[in-house]
């Protein structure tokens, strides 16, 4: 659960990136596609854009720029991020967050991966 804000955050500054989807999927009431795995939650994983993408698990540091470097270190094309709606912004501590938990969350940019939440980078 601490890490709803810093996704939702993420999210919020990716939603003019026409080629990017933050997406969240929870592994415990949903199966979980091949080939991605899930042992532990949150698993995060992006999926860049390609004929045959392959899922690359993310295991950097759990930061809004931890996830948007990955991202742009495994993308050929510059991705938009813009700066984030008040509501996503980090709460104080204590404070509810945006949103609800899940159990695998995947950044997706490529097709055919993760029940539909994704658009071609």
């Amino acid at each position: 659960k601490a890490l709803i804000p810093t996704y939702n955050e993420l999210a919020s500054r990716a939603r003019e990136e026409q080629s990017l989807v933050i997406a969240k999927m929870d592994a415990v009431s949903n199966s979980v596609p091949r080939p991605f795995e899930s042992r532990g939650f949150p698993t995060i994983y992006y999926v860049p854009k390609g004929k045959n993408p392959r899922p690359i698990k993310f295991e950097g540091e759990r930061t809004i720029e931890g996830f948007i470097a990955f991202m742009q270190q495994h993308t050929k094309e510059e991705l938009k991020f813009v700066e984030p709606e008040a509501k996503y912004l980090k709460k104080e501590e204590g404070a509810e967050a945006a949103g609800d938990d899940a159990g695998t969350c995947s950044a997706s940019a490529g097709e055919g991966q993760c029940s539909g939440d994704k658009k071609e980078l």
